[in-house]
């Protein structure tokens, strides 16, 4: 799976990148052929916020996540 990760407003480092990228290769065995996740990662005020788009086969997945963690 290819994996794009993006970081706005916060300080972007590869131990978290790499945290993104083993989280989201385990929906590999879901896909039969290519697929690619777009997450970005982002602070606003008090807020973490993040969001994962998935897409492949003909399927495209979206969320979104806030918390104040």
């Amino acid at each position: 799976m290819q994996v794009s990760v993006t970081f706005k407003n916060i300080e972007p480092s590869e131990r978290l990148k790499s945290f993104v990228q083993e989280k989201l290769s385990k929906f590999d065995k879901f896909f039969n052929g290519p697929a690619e996740a777009s997450v970005i990662l982002s602070t606003e005020k008090f807020r973490s916020i993040v969001e994962v788009s998935l897409s492949g086969d003909r399927l495209v997945i979206n969320g979104k996540e806030e918390t104040e963690d």
